[in-house]
């Protein structure tokens, strides 16, 4: 899949990105298994908003597996 630089930063991410704030409505058990599905899709780039902080632990716990 193809990467793109991150602004003026050496982070490399992929062109297409995963949104995850509907992930705030789910369980934790349930984000834990739809959220390996795109990043076992080599998609690199989940975009967790401002207003969705506790999704970014949602996607940590579920991709640190």
């Amino acid at each position: 899949m193809r990467t793109i630089r991150l602004g003026r930063t050496n982070i490399q991410a992929t062109g297409l990105s995963f949104g995850v704030l509907p992930i705030q409505r789910l369980t934790v058990s349930e984000s834990t298994r739809i959220l390996p599905r795109p990043f076992e899709a080599a998609i690199t780039f989940f975009d967790t908003a401002r207003p969705s902080a506790d999704t970014a632990s949602q996607v940590c716990a579920a991709l640190d597996r």
